[in-house]
């Protein structure tokens, strides 16, 4: 009864991995509940609780749904364990990573700011460099952390997220670790920028069914290209055998130029592979649909965000 303001719950499997053990269940709009928010006190617990029962295998989005049912998916939030948290009521939530990397004798170096590429509010699908959603003092913010982390004997690289709004941020996860995004920071800045859009999984299916050749030829013909006298353009990355349709795209540009890049890179790829369903025929998969990630990129590049 304490929590009645809550528009949306989050549910979080302890295993889950960017978005794959992650649902949620949201209220707005739930004809019972804003009836009981009136009369908050004439409800019982009872009540209350038996109603949520029922609505939760319908309200419930599941961030991956060609991974599980919901029975599946309960079933596995029961035998790993795993966090129901509030999510915050504000029109536009947003994730900020600052990546470091702490030497062994305490010296560190931040190395880049980001904004994560969201879909379905929690699955990260990439990031835009660097950050503008807030004006920090990065360094006072990661110093005391990493003199933490070095009375503790860790070093190495890591990134700190932190999740922002309403003109505020607060700390959700610290990730340690060479991942593919301080990889591609590490590459930019060889580029010497530090300006760049990232998405390091591409899928679909069928580019697979092209010829190898054809793709750069087709690049050239349509200009995606990367100038390295400006360092502005787009870098295709064979993450995978081009044979298994996988890409990684590095858009590197100005923030709004990069948004613009990745969206004309995916619209090409679209073209060049055909257009796909948003299907999976049944089988259970844990890949990020492609339809859903250039739909993101076309509505950043229509908003003109970074």
């Amino acid at each position: 009864m304490k929590n009645l303001t809550v528009q949306k719950w989050m549910f979080k499997i302890d295993i889950e991995f960017n978005g794959r053990g992650t649902a949620w269940f949201t209220l707005e709009g739930v004809k019972q509940f804003i009836e009981i928010k009136k009369f908050p006190h004439s409800i019982e617990f009872k009540v209350l609780r038996e109603l949520v029962q029922t609505l939760l295998p319908i309200k419930t989005v599941l961030a991956f749904p060609q991974m599980f049912t919901f029975d599946e998916y309960l079933d596995n939030f029961i035998k790993n364990g795993g966090i129901v948290e509030a999510y915050p009521n504000a029109q536009k939530v947003q994730t900020i990573n600052i990546q470091v990397n702490l030497e062994n004798q305490g010296s560190y170096q931040i190395l880049n700011t980001s904004t994560s590429i969201v879909i379905k509010e929690m699955s990260k699908i990439g990031c835009i460099y660097p950050q503008n959603v807030l004006n920090l003092n990065v360094d006072s913010l990661i110093q005391p952390l990493v003199e933490e982390l070095y009375k503790q004997n860790v070093f190495g690289y890591f990134t700190l997220s932190l999740l922002s709004f309403n003109g505020a941020f607060y700390t959700k996860s610290l990730k340690f670790g060479m991942d593919e995004y301080i990889g591609a920071t590490v590459l930019s800045t060889a580029m010497d920028t530090d300006q760049f859009t990232y998405i390091p999984f591409v899928y679909h299916p069928g580019i697979a069914e092209q010829k190898f050749n054809d793709l750069f030829i087709k690049c050239r013909k349509e200009g995606i290209s990367f100038d390295i006298e400006k360092k502005v353009g787009t870098l295709i990355w064979l993450s995978d055998q081009i044979e298994k349709g996988v890409l990684s795209l590095l858009c590197l540009g100005a923030p709004k130029k990069a948004v613009k890049l990745t969206t004309d890179a995916l619209n090409f790829l679209q073209q060049f592979g055909g257009n796909i369903m948003k299907t999976n025929n049944h089988q259970k998969q844990d890949t990020f649909y492609f339809i859903d990630i250039v739909s993101r990129l076309r509505q950043l590049n229509s908003e003109g965000q970074q």
